[in-house]
């Protein structure tokens, strides 16, 4: 009976071993993971960083007769992330269209639909979209932004 209780001594000892084993792989996997998700995200805002997308506020042009639609120009500057997304913002209307090489300009329009009255001021700013390496779209923050007033 004497040699049981000291087997049984081993056996506990062995068992909190891997206990402690299995509790450092399930640490280790949870700290790599939260490593990761920062380093992805860190490398995501570089991406974003070197992407300079601005609205030309001299182009921004809000009609608010019969076309009833906002223009303004987008500048990209040089950068290399090749053919990215942008999301043009006016007030809470956001519309995703390609956005031009870089470097380069474009003019887009909102349509207003009846949105557009004299006198109406509209926040407008841009935001790029890039595509992660899961293939999903991230969107960066958008530019500072710049306010057209609507004439008739």
């Amino acid at each position: 009976m004497h040699g049981n209780k000291g087997l049984s001594q081993i056996i506990t000892t062995i068992i909190m071993i891997l206990i402690a084993i299995v509790a450092v792989f399930v640490v280790w996997g949870v700290v790599s993971n939260i490593l990761k998700g920062g380093q992805n995200q860190a490398n995501l805002n570089i991406r974003c960083s070197n992407i300079n997308l601005e609205i030309d506020k001299e182009t921004a042009k809000c009609n608010a007769t019969e076309t009833n639609a906002l223009t303004a120009k987008v500048n990209r500057g040089s950068d290399e992330e090749g053919n990215i997304q942008l999301k043009l913002i006016a007030g809470e209307s956001v519309v995703t269209q390609d956005a031009p090489q870089s470097p380069a300009s474009k003019i887009y329009t909102w349509n207003g639909t009846g949105g557009f009255s004299d006198g109406l001021t509209v926040d407008l700013s841009v935001a790029a979209v890039i595509t992660q390496d899961n293939g999903k779209a991230y969107t960066c923050q958008a530019s500072n932004k710049i306010t057209a007033t609507c004439t008739a």
